[in-house]
C-alpha cells in the first residue's frame, strides 16, 4: 500500500513542485507522504508535507503551500478512485444519511447520490451559500429564510433557464433532515420512503417528479455504482461507521465500542488486519 500510495504522490504532487524541488527533496517529500498517507488523507496531511519540506530545506511560500494542498486533496484514495475531497464529502453525509433511514425511511445511498449531483460535491452556489444540498425549492408551506438563484428545467424537452426561490439552512445537517421531511411528507413520493432497492428509489424519486430532467435517475444509479453508495445501505440493522480523517482503528473502538484494546476485534469482523489502512469515506461495521 504505501508503494502505491508514494507512486500516486511522485505522480500528483511532484509536477506541482518539481520546479522548487531537487531530487532528493522530492524522495524527502515522497517519503514524508508514505507516513502520513498510510493512516488517512485529507487537508491536514497537506501541511504535514509542508512541514517536512521546510524541514529538509524548502523555502514554504504561500504560493506553494496552496500548491501542496490542491495536490494532496486532488489525490485518488487508493480504494475508492475519490479525490480526498470527495471521500471527506460522503464521510460528512453519510452518518446523516444513515440516521435517516433510521427516521423516515429514505434509503442513504439515494440521499448522498442526489446531495453529489444536486450540489456538485457540496461546491454549488447553493450548498455555499445557503447550505441547500438537494435544490429543494421554498414551497407554499417554507416558513423558513430563502434565497433566489439561477436554475433550469427541461420543458417540452428543451433546457430553460430560470431563476428559483430556495430553501436555506442552518447546516448541511438540516438541509438531509429536511429532504427527508420533504419526501415523506408528500405523497407523490410514497413509493421512494422504505424503498431497499437503491434501482428501485432512484426511479421512484425521478418518476414522482423530483427533477425534469430525463436522466436523473441514470445520473444517479451511475453515482452509487461508481462510488459503491449502496455500502451505507445497512437496512437490517446493523450499524455501520464512516471512517473519517485521522480515524485509526483504535480511535474508533474507543468511541464506538468503549474501549480501544478492542481495535484488533473491530478490525477482524471486518476481515482486515489491524495495521490496515483506513481511509476517509470507507465503511466499517461494528460489532455488538
Amino acid at each position: 500500500m504505501a508503494l502505491a500510495i508514494a507512486a500516486l504522490v511522485s505522480r500528483y504532487i511532484i509536477p506541482w513542485l518539481k520546479s522548487n524541488l531537487t531530487a532528493q527533496q522530492a524522495e524527502t517529500l515522497v517519503s514524508a507522504a508514505e507516513q502520513i498517507f498510510g493512516s488517512s488523507v485529507g487537508k491536514a496531511k497537506s501541511d504535514y508535507v509542508a512541514a517536512q519540506l521546510a524541514e529538509s530545506g524548502v523555502k514554504i511560500t504561500p504560493a506553494l503551500e496552496s500548491q501542496i494542498e490542491a495536490a494532496v486533496l486532488n489525490l485518488p484514495q487508493p480504494q475508492s478512485g475519490l479525490t480526498a475531497a470527495q471521500g471527506e464529502f460522503i464521510a460528512k453525509l453519510a452518518p446523516a444519511a444513515q440516521a435517516e433511514w433510521r427516521r423516515g425511511k429514505i434509503l442513504p445511498s439515494l440521499t448522498i447520490a442526489q446531495a453529489i449531483l444536486e450540489s456538485g460535491w457540496g461546491k454549488s452556489g447553493l450548498a455555499q451559500k445557503a447550505n441547500n444540498l438537494f435544490g429543494i425549492k421554498t414551497g407554499s408551506n417554507w416558513q423558513g429564510k430563502t434565497i433566489n438563484s439561477k436554475t433550469w428545467e427541461i420543458i417540452d424537452g428543451r433546457r430553460v433557464d430560470c431563476i428559483g426561490e430556495f430553501r436555506v439552512y442552518e447546516s448541511w445537517a438540516d438541509s438531509v433532515r429536511d429532504h427527508t421531511d420533504f419526501l415523506a411528507g408528500l405523497s407523490r413520493y410514497k413509493k421512494v420512503v422504505g424503498e431497499t432497492s437503491y434501482k428501485n428509489a432512484c426511479q421512484a424519486v425521478h418518476e414522482a417528479g423530483y427533477a425534469t430532467a430525463t436522466d436523473y435517475s441514470a445520473a444517479l444509479i451511475k453515482l452509487i455504482e461508481r462510488y459503491g453508495l449502496n455500502q451505507y445501505d445497512g437496512v437490517g440493522g446493523e450499524r455501520i461507521y464512516t471512517v473519517r480523517t485521522g480515524d485509526s482503528f483504535w480511535k474508533i473502538a474507543q468511541e464506538q465500542l468503549g474501549g480501544g484494546e478492542r481495535y484488533a476485534e473491530l478490525a477482524a469482523f471486518n476481515g482486515l488486519d489491524p495495521e490496515s489502512v483506513i481511509v476517509p469515506g470507507q465503511t466499517l461495521r461494528i460489532p455488538e
